[in-house]
């Protein structure tokens, strides 16, 4: 009897061991944190973007940020995705493009999408929010839109279209993908009031005229990808210079300007710098096309004796340029080299200069002496012509002639010295 007492308290004692330890585990109060390990790196990315549009409340999950409603949408000819086509029936001020629509990823907007030119009525919003499934924003999809002070792209953004954001004269702030790739032609320019613009390393291309007129804008940095950079990409801006990271295998920075690699070739000078003379550095091999173009406040600049070749309208539109001295080693002056720098009164043309290209100096109407170092065997040969008259050496003497047919007699004309 009292073994089987002894043995129903054991059995007692175990179970009640049994459900204590199974209490303790099911107890919140053990519950394991897990925590990353202190030798791990903070990531520097923004977090992404669930801009989830239908779900019901609106909002993104991540950043709580009140999503747009009642846009245009169009679903893509495969079926599988979504672009925004227009402002809809949105009121929003602050506009925050979900990044899904009704099931499917939302990843272009539509040319023209929210433009405000001609007088559309596309919404008084002041800033855009673009989520990061977006990856193309479209040609002048955002033109003209008057209210427009700040874009915040999404981080899946690798192509700003051309004229997306052109005339938006209140957009003071961009913040641009980290995965940006291409800024097409004119894409921010007339945005006179833009300042705040920190290029990506993703960068690859900057084509034509992306920040012309960009007034405001002073700084501009080419990371170490870019390799493609178009014609005037900053032309008219406030730009006082132009710095290109180290590590970039196609461009450097001499002075605040954009060079070639090697620093032989002047690509652009930086528009926004108010000094009234320049030396081109000794080494320098050519100007770019346009690379001066309309630099308001310079008056003179001094062209090196390594200097072989001025580009096409290298000068176009230099208003205060009164005098050019072209040295001996230079061999070509591009068509419009000099074209309408309307203060421009006197020339020096150096002895190694064997052609003239059409339209050089036209619109230099205050230009009223040229002198050419050598005068002797140059003809003026008209446009899909072989021959052309030939100019007498005591004619070209007069440096007052020799003006009036650079920029009128002989203007469309290509001068080529024998």
């Amino acid at each position: 009897m009292k073994k089987l007492l002894t043995i129903c308290l054991l059995v007692c004692v175990l179970l009640l061991c049994l459900a204590s330890c199974s209490s303790r585990q099911a107890s919140p109060a053990s519950t394991t944190t897990l925590v990353a390990p202190t030798s791990t790196p903070p990531t520097t990315q923004a977090p992404l973007h669930e801009h989830v549009d239908g779900d019901g409340d609106s909002v993104c999950d991540s950043c709580s940020l009140h999503l747009s409603q009642g846009l245009r949408y169009a679903l893509s000819q495969d079926g599988t995705y979504y672009i925004v086509i227009g402002i809809g029936t949105c009121t929003d001020t602050e506009l925050a493009i979900p990044s899904t629509y009704e099931g499917l990823p939302v990843q272009a907007i539509a040319p023209r999408a929210f433009s405000g030119e001609m007088g559309q009525a596309q919404g008084s919003f002041t800033k855009v929010v673009v989520p990061d499934s977006m990856k193309t924003i479209g040609s002048r999809a955002f033109a003209g839109c008057s209210s427009l002070i700040s874009v915040q792209m999404g981080n899946g953004v690798d192509t700003v279209a051309s004229e997306a954001f052109v005339s938006c004269r209140q957009l003071k702030s961009v913040q641009v993908s980290c995965r940006l790739q291409t800024i097409e032609r004119a894409a921010f320019s007339d945005c006179a009031t833009l300042e705040d613009l920190d290029l990506p390393d993703s960068l690859l291309e900057i084509q034509a005229g992306a920040f012309r007129g960009c007034t405001a804008l002073t700084r501009v940095e080419l990371g170490a990808a870019v390799h493609t950079v178009g014609l005037c990409p900053f032309m008219g801006s406030g730009i006082t210079s132009i710095t290109v990271d180290s590590r970039n295998i196609n461009f450097s920075s001499i002075d605040g300007n954009l060079y070639t690699k090697d620093g032989t070739t002047l690509l652009f000078y930086a528009p926004g710098k108010t000094e009234t003379s320049f030396a081109l550095p000794r080494g320098t091999v050519a100007i770019g096309p346009y690379a001066f173009e309309a630099i308001e406040h310079l008056q003179t600049v001094s062209l090196p004796d390594t200097l072989l070749a001025i580009g096409e309208y290298a000068f176009f539109g230099c208003p205060s340029l009164a005098e050019i001295t072209i040295p001996d080693s230079v061999v070509t002056l591009e068509e419009g080299a000099f074209f309408s720098c309307f203060s421009m009164e006197r020339v020096t043309v150096g002895l190694g200069v064997t052609t003239v290209k059409p339209r050089a100096f036209e619109g230099c109407m205050a230009l009223e002496s040229v002198t050419f170092q050598n005068p002797n065997g140059w003809q003026c040969i008209p446009y899909g012509a072989s021959s052309g008259t030939q100019l007498l050496a005591k004619t070209l003497s007069q440096t007052s002639t020799a003006a009036e047919y650079l920029t009128q007699t002989y203007v469309n004309y290509t001068w080529v010295r024998n």
